[in-house]
């Protein structure tokens, strides 16, 4: 999605000050040109996991952990768990240990590889699904009520 410069400005005013683990991470992805979501859409995500409360989130796409710690505090509150994909082991690597550092290892699970492959393979059903890879990485379809790859019909729960 393209906005304008003032838009962008704006709801970054918006975003609550981030600590200095998430503002680590920032400057990181920046440095390294990691991709990342900008604050303003991490704490949408944390607003739509705050009102909507799953159970169990699913991202598909962990790169260094940013989005994924924005999901984690918002489920914190009421005992959410996530299960996150990433294709690059070593970024993954790298987001456990932002994971650990944070507090939340216990409450996310970090697997690596191809989610084509791990989604036939996972047995919980998903509340919530983030899909943040590398589009051009995966041949994903969109269709019916939710992606056609993998498992994630058959475990998304209705309207999550």
């Amino acid at each position: 999605m393209f906005y304008s410069f003032e838009l962008e400005q704006f709801l970054e005013q918006a975003v609550p000050e981030r600590d200095d683990l998430m503002r680590e991470m920032e400057t990181q992805a920046l440095q390294e040109t990691i991709p990342v979501v900008t604050p303003a859409v991490g704490n949408f995500l944390a607003l739509l996991v705050q009102m909507s409360q799953p159970r169990n989130l699913l991202e598909i796409g962990t790169a260094i952990g940013y989005s994924t710690l924005w999901l984690a505090r918002a489920a914190a509150g009421y005992g959410g768990k996530i299960v996150t994909i990433d294709l690059n082991q070593d970024r993954l690597h790298r987001a456990e240990a932002y994971f650990t550092r944070a507090g939340f290892a216990g409450q996310i699970e970090a697997i690596g590889g191809d989610a084509r492959k791990i989604l036939p393979n996972l047995t919980d059903t998903f509340d919530f699904v983030f899909l943040d890879a590398a589009k051009g990485e995966y041949s994903w379809k969109i269709g019916g009520y939710g992606l056609s790859a993998g498992r994630i019909p058959a475990s998304l729960r209705p309207f999550g």
